[in-house]
């Protein structure tokens, strides 16, 4: 944690400050990472046979 605060003070020249906010929410469904189509290499597009 010590080094995550230290990468966002580097980075962004402030102090993190939303630690509690952070604590309450990091579980919260919204912010879990789901599977996506572009981490599966699925196409939202269907594949067709083309006629000849």
């Amino acid at each position: 944690m010590k080094l995550a605060h230290q990468i966002f003070t580097n980075d962004c020249d402030a102090k993190f400050t939303l630690e509690h906010a952070w604590r309450e929410l990091r579980h919260d469904q919204k912010w879990c990472s789901a599977p996506s189509t572009k981490a599966t290499g699925q196409s939202k597009r269907k594949k067709t046979q083309e006629s000849a």
